[in-house]
C-alpha cells in the first residue's frame, strides 16, 4: 500500500495592507503517491520544464516522480542505490543555473567521495551515471544522525554554498583533527569549486593559521570568480572574548582562489563586540561582512547592524558608508509587554543604550543601486533534563555565541532531556544607497517548538522537534521582499503596544505573508487557514525557483494531530 503526497499551487499578488485581504491566491494539486517505505528527499523544477519530487528507500532506489507545470502527475522513474556502500548519504538536493543535482556521499577503502547526479527536470530521468566530483584520503569531520533504528551516521562532511549568480559552487569540508587538543590542532579545509554543470574549476587543501584554540571559522563564501573565503574570529589571550573590559578578538577574512596560498585581511571593528557576523556577495559581486554588534560585553544583546566590505582592487577591506547603525529604541519598544516598554523608556532617560537581545543574522539583500536590506531573527533555545525528578537546567544561546548558564544536581538512572526551541520577532533594517538608515520594521512573532529525548531504559525513544515549521521564508522580487511565516491567528491585525500571542509548532495556525516595500511600507496578508486545509507547512521546505516563483511544501494531518511527513501536499507561488 502507498502513502499520498498532495502539491499546492499558489498564486501571489500584492499585498496592500494591513487589513484582512487575500492577495495570496491559493491553488491545491492533485494528490500524488509516495512509494511505501521512501523518504522525502525534495521537490525542485521550474515552470518551463515541470518539477520533480524525489524520495529513497534507503539502500534500495532512489524514485522520481514528474509533474507538468501545471503540477498534474506524470510519470516516475527509479535509480538503483544497492550498489553503493551501506554508509553512503544524501547530502543536498539543488539547483544551479537550472540544471538540478542530487549529491551524495560515500566512505570506502579509506576514502571519502562525493557523487553527482544530474536529474533531468524535463523527462523525470536522470542523466547518465553518477559522476565523482571531489574526494578526500583524509577522514572528514562531521556529525552523527540517526539513520535508522539505533542506527547512527555521519552526516554534514560536506558543505555547499553557491555564488549569487548561481554560476559558481563552492564544496568544502573539514578534516577530523588528528590531535584531540585546540591547542595542538590547526584545522585543515579542503575546497573544490565548479560552475553550475558540476565541472571542476580547482580545489585544495589549507591548513589554518591559527590553531582551533585560538580561531573560530565562523563563516565561508565564493564569488562569481570562483574565489573562496572564510570569515575567522582570532582571540589575543585564552578563548574568551573580553579581557580588561574591552574584546579579546579580531576578525579576519581569509580568501583562496586558484594556485593560492590563501591571504589574510585583519578586519578593525576597534572597541564594539561581533554578536553575529556573515559573508554575502552582493548583486555587484563584492564581499559583504554584515551582522550585530554591541557596546558591551553583551554575548546576547546588539545595539545595531554593521556593514564592511572587502575591496578585490585594493585588497583592502573597510566600512560601507557609516559603518554602524543603530537601533531606534521606538522600534525595539513596539510589540512588547508593557514591563518591557517602561524598561525601554528608562534608558532613554537616562541615556543609556537599548539593546535586542538573542538576534542571529539571516538574510542581506543587496541592490544595483549600493543600499542594503539585512533580516535578522531573535532566536534561542533552554534545555533541561530530569533525572528520577530531579532536574538539572541549561540556558543555551546558539552555539555561535557560546554564552551559556548551568545549574546541576547529581545525575540517576534513566533521564528525559527536553529542549525548546524559540523563534521571534523578525527585525528588518534597510540602508539606502546614500548610505543613511532608511528605516528599522519589526516583524512581531512568536515561534516555539519542543523536542524530547529518553535514556536509560529499556524504552529508550526520542521525539524530533518539528523546526521547519518555524522560522520565516524570505522572498525578494525587484525592490520588494516577501516574508512568509507560520503564525497564531490571533496576531493578524496584532496592535504595536501589545505582544504576539504564541504559536506551537505542529497547532493549528495560518500562513501569512508580510510584504516590505522599498520605502519601509508593511502589508500583511492571509494565505492559507491550517484546519480549514487540514494540513501543517513547513516554511522549511520552501524554494525560490525564479524570481517570480517559490514552490513549498505542506504536509497532512491525521488523526488527533498525528503529523505524516510522508503525505502532504506542495505549493507553487506566483509572484506578480
Amino acid at each position: 500500500m502507498k502513502r499520498t503526497l498532495v502539491l499546492l499551487v499558489a498564486s501571489f499578488y500584492v499585498c496592500v495592507s494591513i487589513a484582512q485581504n487575500n492577495a495570496v491566491k491559493i491553488s491545491w494539486s492533485e494528490e500524488y503517491e509516495i512509494p511505501k517505505k521512501h523518504e522525502d528527499l525534495g521537490f525542485f523544477g521550474n515552470p518551463l520544464d515541470g518539477y520533480v519530487d524525489i524520495s529513497q528507500q534507503r539502500g534500495k532506489d532512489l524514485t522520481i516522480q514528474r509533474f507538468n507545470a501545471d503540477l498534474k502527475y506524470t510519470d516516475q522513474s527509479e535509480v538503483s542505490l544497492s550498489t553503493l556502500p551501506k554508509n553512503y548519504m544524501i547530502e543536498k538536493i539543488m539547483e544551479m543555473d537550472q540544471h538540478y543535482y542530487v549529491f551524495y556521499s560515500t566512505y570506502d577503502a579509506d576514502v571519502e567521495r562525493l557523487w553527482s547526479l544530474e536529474v533531468d527536470v524535463k523527462s523525470g530521468a536522470v542523466k547518465g551515471a553518477p559522476v565523482k566530483i571531489a574526494e578526500s584520503k583524509e577522514k572528514l569531520a562531521g556529525q552523527l544522525v540517526m539513520t535508522g533504528f539505533y542506527q547512527m551516521q555521519v552526516a554534514g562532511k560536506w558543505n555547499f554554498i553557491p555564488s549569487a549568480d548561481g554560476q559558481k559552487l563552492l564544496v568544502y569540508y573539514r578534516v577530523k583533527p588528528k590531535e584531540k587538543r585546540d591547542a595542538l590542532n590547526n584545522d585543515v579545509i579542503g575546497f573544490y569549486v565548479f560552475d553550475s554543470k558540476m565541472r571542476k574549476l580547482w580545489n585544495n587543501d589549507f591548513t589554518m593559521p591559527y590553531t582551533e584554540e585560538k580561531m573560530d571559522n565562523i563563516d565561508y563564501q565564493v564569488d562569481q570568480s570562483g574565489n573562496a573565503y572564510i570569515l575567522g574570529k582570532v582571540y589575543e589571550e585564552g578563548h574568551s572574548d573580553s579581557k580588561n573590559n574591552q574584546p579579546n578578538y579580531h576578525f579576519e577574512l581569509m580568501t583562496y582562489g586558484k594556485g593560492t596560498k590563501g591571504t589574510n585581511f585583519k578586519m578593525n571593528f576597534g572597541e564594539k563586540y561581533i554578536v553575529d557576523a556573515a559573508l554575502i556577495e552582493s548583486t555587484q559581486g563584492s564581499i559583504i561582512c554584515s551582522g550585530y554588534y554591541s557596546k558591551s560585553r553583551s554575548a546576547i544583546n546588539s545595539d545595531g547592524v554593521f556593514f564592511v566590505s572587502f575591496d578585490e582592487s585594493t585588497k583592502t577591506i573597510k566600512n560601507i558608508a557609516k559603518g554602524f547603525y543603530e537601533f531606534p529604541a521606538d522600534v525595539i519598544k513596539q510589540f512588547e509587554t508593557t514591563r518591557v516598554q517602561r524598561r525601554v523608556d528608562k534608558k532613554e532617560e537616562k541615556g543609556d543604550d537599548n539593546e535586542v537581545a538573542n538576534l542571529e543574522f539571516r538574510n542581506l539583500v543587496t541592490q544595483d543601486d549600493g543600499s542594503f536590506t539585512l533580516f535578522g531573527e531573535q532566536y534561542h533555545t533552554t534545555s533541561s533534563t530530569r533525572y528520577n525528578n530531579t532536574t538539572t537546567t541549561t540556558y543555551n544561546r546558539s552555539a555561535s555565541t557560546g554564552y551559556t548558564t548551568m545549574s546541576s544536581n547529581t545525575a540517576q538512572t534513566g533521564s528525559v532531556s527536553t529542549t525548546r526551541y524559540y523563534y521571534d520577532d523578525i527585525y528588518v533594517v534597510r540602508i539606502g544607497s546614500d548610505g543613511e538608515l532608511s528605516w528599522v520594521k519589526k516583524i512581531p512573532k512568536r515561534q516555539n517548538d519542543i523536542s524530547q529525548q529518553t535514556t536509560g531504559n529499556a524504552n529508550a525513544a526520542s521525539v524530533r522537534a518539528h523546526t521547519a515549521y518555524l522560522s520565516f521564508f524570505l522572498h525578494t522580487k525587484g525592490s520588494s521582499n516577501y516574508v512568509f511565516f507560520v503564525d497564531n491567528q490571533k496576531n493578524f491585525n496584532l496592535p504595536a503596544d501589545q505582544q504576539p500571542a504564541a504559536y506551537g509548532a505542529g497547532a493549528r495556525g495560518e500562513l501569512v505573508c508580510v510584504k516590505l516595500d522599498q520605502d519601509g511600507t508593511m502589508s500583511k496578508s492571509h494565505v492559507f487557514d491550517f484546519k480549514e486545509e487540514n494540513l501543517r507547512m513547513l516554511i522549511g521546505k520552501f524554494n525560490s525557483v525564479t524570481p517570480d516563483q517559490i514552490i513549498g511544501r505542506a504536509f497532512v494531518v491525521k488523526g488527533a494531530f498525528q503529523l505524516r511527513f510522508t503525505e502532504g501536499k506542495a505549493l507553487r507561488i506566483d509572484v506578480n
